[in-house]
């Protein structure tokens, strides 16, 4: 089940963003953020423009996404890390399609996003509709455009 976070939630949260943290691989691959106690915390409480979702199964949090416009864009930015060790069961698929519409119902007319481009998501990126063009950011990333 995938939902938009919430206050009780935070605990699962955390125990993600642990999970995450101790994943080397992954961490190199999605670093929005922090990923300790005090981000899970301000996470499940926000209560502004920026949504941050979870796909929950058997009350463990396996997916997060964020769809974020406080990164000085029109139009959210987009952001996904699915659990390690389960990757490739079409979660983050189901995220960005749940993440997709929510934008839309938002009135987001584009959705943006950065990837590095050894990040095998790129796939999926490009799958879903985004054109993809090299950052200015950064040499080995991508920016993705999706018009909504």
């Amino acid at each position: 089940m995938i939902k938009k976070l919430e206050k009780k939630d935070v605990g699962a949260v955390e125990e993600f963003f642990l999970a995450v943290a101790g994943d080397p691989e992954t961490v190199v691959k999605f670093h929005p953020h922090p990923f300790d106690h005090q981000t899970a915390e301000k996470i499940a409480n926000y209560n502004g423009r920026d949504m941050y979702f979870g796909t929950f199964v058997d009350n463990q949090m396996l997916a997060y996404g964020m769809l974020r416009f406080s990164d000085g864009y029109p139009d959210p930015s987009l952001g996904i890390v699915v659990r390690p060790g389960k990757q490739g069961l079409g979660l983050g698929s189901e995220m960005m399609d749940y993440m997709i519409v929510s934008a839309k119902e938002s009135g987001s007319s584009s959705i943006s996003l950065f990837v590095y481009k050894t990040n095998s998501a790129a796939h999926l990126y490009k799958r879903k509709g985004f054109v993809l063009s090299q950052s200015k950011r950064e040499d080995g990333e991508w920016k993705g455009t999706l018009k909504l």
